[in-house]
């Protein structure tokens, strides 16, 4: 085990949402209950990835970007897939504007998913789980009201 420089920001991340969990838990449930729910959950997804950086032997050579690549991968091709991960997150936000949260959560996935290569029922599994994950939590346990896209596709769907 040895501690990386690149740890560092593994544990800022750890610490933060520790001091945030724990700031919650004085708070009345209503207040606290989304707070705690995703809170405690990428606390415990920080936990794991410092975990797994500290375990980590093999040595990752610099692109001079903020992607680790491996001695199989090629340097050239570093900035296309900081390109793609870019345009991929620019697409998701775009079409939570124009379609709506729900239409762009049930697509996103899927077609992430079929562009990287997984099979298409795999994909539909991706996004009917993030649909029924974001209406179970967001909708139906925490009430939170979404805005309105540009393009009312959504009222035209559901009604």
């Amino acid at each position: 085990m040895r501690f990386r420089p690149q740890s560092f920001l593994t544990l800022v991340v750890i610490t933060s949402l520790g001091f945030g969990i724990l700031t919650a838990l004085g708070w009345p449930l209503r207040a606290s209950i989304l707070v705690l729910t995703i809170g405690i959950g990428c606390w415990l997804l920080a936990v794991i990835q410092l975990f797994m950086e500290l375990r980590l032997k093999h040595e990752a050579v610099s692109s001079g970007m903020d992607i680790e690549l491996t001695e199989e991968q090629k340097l050239a091709k570093a900035p296309l897939r900081a390109l793609d991960i870019w345009l991929w997150l620019g697409g998701f936000v775009v079409g939570v504007w124009l379609f709506g949260l729900y239409i762009t959560v049930a697509l996103w996935p899927f077609l992430y998913a079929l562009r990287h290569g997984s099979r298409w029922w795999m994909a539909l599994i991706l996004a009917v789980a993030s649909v029924g994950f974001l209406w179970g939590l967001f909708d139906q346990i925490v009430h939170m009201p979404f805005p309105r896209a540009v393009l009312p596709i959504e009222k035209w769907l559901i009604g």
